[in-house]
């Protein structure tokens, strides 16, 4: 009797499936609790108005170069349509730019950690929330753009 062993899965051929795959769900789960927690920082915002965060970061970048002279039109148009000062809209703007960087990186660089530790053969705590250290330097970086003034602004965001 001959018996064709080419079709029988064996034993550590079922492990080695059963580890790539639960590797692969490790890996999903975490790209699904990295995606909900960055769609987080975006998700009270339109995306027109998403689209228009460039030219307001580039507005106030301009402004905090030369606080007197920059051209800052966009700026200028929806400080006056949400009837707020032009330099408070500013110092919102950068406030904002520079928080979203923060917590940006802190969740990218989260998200990669516990990506490594899942291809070691780890099972980390997918923790997304923002630590206390970071809440505190989202909080820094709102008081000293608030309270500096502009001609030091350049000097301060360096």
């Amino acid at each position: 009797m001959n018996i064709d062993w080419s079709g029988m899965i064996t034993a550590e051929q079922r492990a080695a499936e059963a580890a790539a795959a639960t590797l692969e769900a490790r890996i999903t789960a975490n790209s699904a609790a990295y995606e909900a927690a960055t769609r987080a920082l975006t998700a009270d915002y339109p995306q027109l108005e998403k689209d228009t965060w460039p030219t307001q970061n580039e507005e106030a970048s301009a402004w905090v170069a030369y606080p007197v002279g920059a051209a800052t039109p966009w700026i200028d148009r929806a400080a006056a349509e949400r009837g707020i000062d032009r330099e408070e809209y500013i110092r919102r703007t950068l406030i904002k730019a520079r928080q979203f960087k923060v917590m940006s990186s802190f969740l990218t660089g989260r998200r990669q950690r516990y990506d490594d530790q899942i291809k070691a053969g780890g099972d980390p705590v997918l923790d997304y929330a923002l630590t206390p250290e970071v809440l505190a330097e989202l909080k820094q970086i709102a008081e000293a753009i608030m309270s500096t003034p502009a001609t030091g602004l350049q000097d301060a965001l360096a």
